[in-house]
C-alpha cells in the first residue's frame, strides 16, 4: 500500500455511491448521462487537479507532517480562494471579510511557526520530535492552491450543467483513478 492508494480508493468507492444513486433515483437514462464520455472528458481537468491535491496532502503526511501543522497550513485555501473567485469570476468582498482572511492566515503561520520552534527545541537534546521537512510544507501549501484552482473550475463546469450532483460526481471522480 502507498499513500496514492487512498486517493484512488476514494475515488473508486465515490463512483460507486454516486453510480449507485444515479441508478435508484435516475434509473437506467440517469446512468447512462452519468457514464456519458464527453461530460467525463469536460470534468477530466478537475478530477486530475483533486487527485494532484490528494496526493500532495498524502505525500505530505508520508513525510511525517503532523495532522495539526497539515491543517492549519491547509487555511491558505481561505484566502487563495477568495483572491483566485475575485479573479476569475469577479467576486467582491467587503473589506471587513479580506481583514477577517488576514487574521485567520497570520495566526494560522503563527502556529506553525511555533511548532517548528517548540519541534526544534525538543530535538535538540531529548532526541524528541524534529521540526517539520521544508517538503512537507510545500506538499501541504501546493495541495492547498491545487484545490483551489480545482474547485473553482468545478464549479464553473457544474454550473453550467443541469444535472444532480450524484450524476456530476461520476464525471468528476472517474479522471481520479
Amino acid at each position: 500500500i502507498v499513500p496514492q492508494s487512498m486517493v484512488a480508493m476514494n475515488s473508486f468507492v465515490s463512483i460507486i455511491v454516486a453510480s449507485l444513486m444515479t441508478l435508484s433515483t435516475e434509473g437506467l437514462g440517469g446512468l447512462s448521462i452519468a457514464w456519458t464520455f464527453s461530460k467525463i472528458w469536460r470534468a477530466f481537468p478537475v478530477a486530475i487537479l483533486f487527485s494532484l491535491s490528494s496526493t500532495s496532502i498524502t505525500w505530505a503526511y508520508a513525510l511525517s507532517i503532523s495532522a495539526s501543522v497539515a491543517t492549519v497550513l491547509g487555511y491558505v485555501y481561505m484566502p487563495a480562494s477568495a483572491l483566485a473567485s475575485r479573479w476569475i469570476f469577479g467576486r467582491y468582498y467587503m473589506w471587513l471579510e479580506w481583514f477577517a482572511l488576514l487574521l485567520v492566515t497570520l495566526a494560522a503561520l503563527t502556529f506553525v511557526d511555533l511548532q517548528q520552534g517548540l519541534a526544534a527545541h525538543k530535538s535538540k537534546g531529548t532526541g524528541g520530535e524534529s521540526p517539520t521537512s521544508p517538503l512537507a510544507i510545500v506538499l501541504v501549501l501546493s495541495s492547498a492552491i491545487i484545490a483551489v484552482f480545482a474547485s473553482l473550475l468545478s464549479e464553473a463546469i457544474m454550473k453550467g450543467e443541469r444535472l444532480p450532483f450524484y450524476i456530476q460526481k461520476v464525471h468528476l471522480e472517474v479522471g481520479g483513478l
